[in-house]
């Protein structure tokens, strides 16, 4: 089964036009993407990660993997 999160961030100057996430069902998954375009400042970011439920259960490792995937994509669109 697929999982896929997002979160999206758009402002203005001081405004918060839109700010949204969704988990697709993985509790707090899609807050800690949220959080991390928070801490990175990203303005019009839409982040979408997604990763495959084979029936191994990843525990909380799972949101490091989550949240460094969003970094390094992040990342690879700030070098360009």
């Amino acid at each position: 089964r697929w999982h896929h999160r997002f979160t999206e961030s758009l402002e203005n100057g001081d405004f918060v036009l839109k700010h949204d996430n969704d988990d697709d069902g993985e509790d707090a998954a899609g807050s800690r993407l949220a959080h991390l375009l928070h801490v990175r400042n990203e303005d019009g970011a839409f982040v979408v990660v997604s990763r495959f439920y084979g029936g191994t259960k990843l525990g909380p490792k799972r949101f490091a993997h989550i949240t460094n995937v969003a970094s390094e994509i992040l990342e690879s669109f700030r070098e360009r």
